[in-house]
């Protein structure tokens, strides 16, 4: 069995990033993410759309890594977060979308600042000013090979 690889490209500076996963004959997926603005307040939102094309010639099923997380942060020491907003996890998962050769499916999500430390069963706090690193992470699955998480590079904001 062959592992996939995971290629990062930079596609706008600041204000998109893509990565493609490749497995031997397999799918060839990107992940691009744009994110708006990239510089605010603690408690503003900012935006985030994740798009997920199809690049292979065969269908894909794609989904959340986890419990609908789409994306995590990260200080410049490598802590990561996981944002307040989409923690709780629900009956209401999303179902995997499926995505045919050529086409493209569009995750918007969003931040505040307002996160839980990864691996916290503890409240949620607002992350101290600074500039953090957004990765967004989808879940792939092709046929009856195994799903692969795949992201792209990050992407950074500026809470102050």
């Amino acid at each position: 069995m062959n592992i996939p690889r995971l290629i990062g490209v930079l596609s706008l500076p600041l204000l998109g990033a893509c990565a493609v996963l490749e497995s031997a004959g397999g799918p060839r997926v990107t992940v691009d993410v744009a994110l708006q603005p990239v510089d605010l307040a603690l408690g503003d939102t900012a935006r985030i759309a994740i798009t997920v094309r199809n690049n292979g010639d065969r269908a894909v099923s794609v989904g959340s890594a986890g419990c609908n997380m789409d994306f995590f942060l990260s200080d410049p020491d490598g802590n990561a977060y996981t944002p307040a907003e989409r923690v709780y996890c629900t009956l209401e998962l999303r179902a995997p979308v499926e995505l045919q050769p050529g086409a493209t499916h569009r995750i918007d999500v969003f931040t505040t600042g307002r996160v839980v430390p990864e691996g916290s069963q503890g409240e949620p706090i607002m992350l101290p000013p600074g500039t953090y690193r957004v990765r967004p992470v989808v879940s792939v699955h092709s046929g009856s090979e195994s799903a692969v998480v795949v992201s792209s590079e990050p992407l950074l904001v500026t809470f102050r």
